[in-house]
């Protein structure tokens, strides 16, 4: 496979990355964070995907020379689990503010005692 080949193949990985899954970390970490830390969270999440796709940029040659033309199957699976893992565990935060995301976290990460009459939150999960 020839460099114009594979600056090729790398430009369209990114520009299917972008018009599919790969804008997440652009969005969806802004609307997890309040004003405060939303900048230092998008620039983690910027950080941490853009050196993901240098990862990936540098490691599939060498992938592709060991294995050939099935290369593009390791990302499938991936692709897979990181597919299921957001629909189970990602909340949907659609027409939602800030305040009742942050409530719906504050929930999923509390013990609600059942022997209380009123069922109030007592303690933390996560402290």
């Amino acid at each position: 496979m020839s460099a114009a080949d594979r600056v090729n193949g790398e430009c369209k990985w990114q520009i299917s990355g972008y018009l599919n899954s790969g804008s997440i970390p652009w969005f969806f970490v802004a609307e997890l964070f309040s004003q405060g830390p939303r900048t230092a969270a998008v620039s983690l999440s910027v950080l941490v995907n853009w050196f993901a796709n240098f990862t990936v940029g540098l490691s599939y040659p060498n992938l592709e020379n060991a294995i050939g033309k099935y290369s593009f199957v390791i990302f499938v699976f991936l692709l897979a689990f990181f597919w299921l893992y957001t629909g189970i565990y990602v909340p949907e935060t659609k027409g939602k503010s800030i305040e009742e995301i942050t409530a719906m976290f504050r929930r999923k990460h509390t013990r609600v005692d059942v022997n209380n009459d009123d069922n109030s939150i007592t303690q933390p999960l996560i402290s």
